[in-house]
């Protein structure tokens, strides 16, 4: 709905995957500004610029469930009825009560980043801690509380072989994700893959 606002909410991620700039720009440590804090952002931007909608911007806005857990619970008690979007949400730390929350504060659509649909490129090219035996759960979780599942993939990786990336597109369209995105793997400087390319 428009007027709308998109916004970060945390910068920095630990996680380190191949192909990301995000720790070499924001660094390795997540940093969250309080959930009072971003209310009162939001309350400020509804107030004074009539947002109907806002989309969290970070890397990973709901990284620690405890913060993630009272951010909601603060969307919810202040009855803001605004309707909202997540660019990125963290696989693992995603759970049920965590969905049905996102659904009750207004949640429409939330993206989560997979990568790989190969046990080995996630580990040994990407590093990335995401078990794809549980992806397919998730996303049927966060489906049954009425939430649009968006997910990305990456193919062409060093070292990837041509079934593994078939592989990686049989997995993007049995998961059950409503919407995939695939990208070309991309080496930017200052990240792991760069200097593996």
């Amino acid at each position: 709905a428009l007027p709308y606002a998109r916004f970060p909410t945390t910068r920095g991620c630990p996680t380190g995957c191949s192909f990301c700039q995000v720790a070499t720009v924001a660094g390795k440590k997540i940093r969250m500004r309080s959930a009072a804090n971003v209310i009162k952002e939001l309350e400020f931007l509804k107030d004074k610029y009539g947002i109907k909608s806002f989309m969290f911007e970070d890397d990973n806005a709901f990284f620690h469930k405890g913060r993630s857990k009272e951010l909601l619970h603060m969307l919810i008690e202040r009855k803001l009825n605004l309707k909202w979007k997540a660019t990125g949400v963290f696989l693992p730390t995603t759970d049920e009560e965590i969905f049905e929350l996102m659904a009750k504060s207004g949640c429409e659509m939330i993206n989560m980043a997979v990568e790989s649909g190969t046990e080995r490129v996630l580990k040994e090219v990407i590093g990335k801690p995401v078990d794809l035996n549980i992806v397919p759960e998730k996303i049927a979780l966060a489906q049954k509380h009425g939430l649009y599942v968006a997910i990305n993939f990456i193919i062409g990786l060093p070292g990837e072989t041509w079934d593994e990336l078939r592989q990686t597109l049989h997995y993007a369209e049995t998961c059950g994700a409503d919407y995939v995105k695939v990208f070309l793997a991309i080496p930017l400087a200052g990240t792991r893959m760069y200097d593996i390319a």
